[in-house]
């Protein structure tokens, strides 16, 4: 009888450390799913971010590459025109109208701030999108690659500016995009002598050159950013 109540308690025992063994996986795998689960809610919340930076970046860039195509049609025009000028002056009006549209300087800057929560939390290293850590890295890169540009274009767009300034009538360039109840100049009522400069038409080639390189730099970014986009896109859970 002894023998047969020890072995009773002793299945019992077992039983019971069987039990509880089981109840310790069953809660370290409910812990898992929840760690999961919640991992899933964060990356799904940092993804969501960074969708909605990037498409108002890119919809503020499709604002800037119409803004810089009226700016190269512009510089183009002036170009052209100043080919002409020996034998068919051009100033007035037209020309004003022209060279504020030279001096517009559209120029765009992304914003960041959700990639940079990104990369200050490591956070780009775990997550489970293989595919856009790479698309991350390559906008970064392109990214640089037009702030370096919008950095040398600055500099021909000053010079130009100054150009105008020192040698021509700002103040009737201002007549077609301010309000200036002044009236226009008096004392330079005309631009048309810049036409006839040697050194104005290499600022208005030089900035040219550099808002046409912008351009293709824009125009690139396109792509990256839609693919960028597509891969951020998680549908809602």
């Amino acid at each position: 009888m002894e023998q047969n109540k020890a072995s009773k308690y002793f299945k019992y025992a077992i039983g019971e450390i069987i039990l509880v063994v089981i109840g310790i996986l069953i809660a370290l795998q409910i812990n898992n799913w929840n760690e999961e689960r919640n991992a899933n809610r964060a990356e799904q919340r940092l993804l969501t971010g960074l969708n909605e930076e990037f498409r108002l970046n890119r919809s503020a860039l499709d604002i800037e590459i119409l803004n810089n195509a009226s700016a190269i049609t512009a510089l183009s025009t002036v170009l052209m025109q100043m080919d002409n000028t020996l034998t068919k002056p051009y100033s007035g009006r037209p020309l004003d109208s022209l060279l504020m549209k030279c001096i517009t300087n559209p120029l765009w800057e992304s914003t960041d701030f959700a990639l940079k929560e990104m990369e200050n939390s490591n956070s780009l290293s775990g997550l489970e999108n293989k595919d856009l850590k790479p698309l991350i890295y390559d906008w970064s890169r392109h990214n640089k690659t037009i702030e370096i540009a919008i950095s040398r274009s600055r500099g021909a767009f000053d010079y130009l500016l100054n150009y105008i300034k020192a040698h021509g009538s700002l103040r009737q360039l201002d007549l077609h995009n301010v309000y200036l109840p002044e009236g226009p100049s008096v004392l330079r009522p005309d631009n048309g002598h810049l036409m006839r400069n040697p050194q104005f038409e290499n600022a208005i080639e030089d900035y040219l050159v550099y808002t046409r390189q912008i351009q293709e730099h824009y125009k690139a970014a396109l792509s990256k950013l839609d693919r960028i986009i597509a891969a951020t896109d998680v549908p809602n859970k």
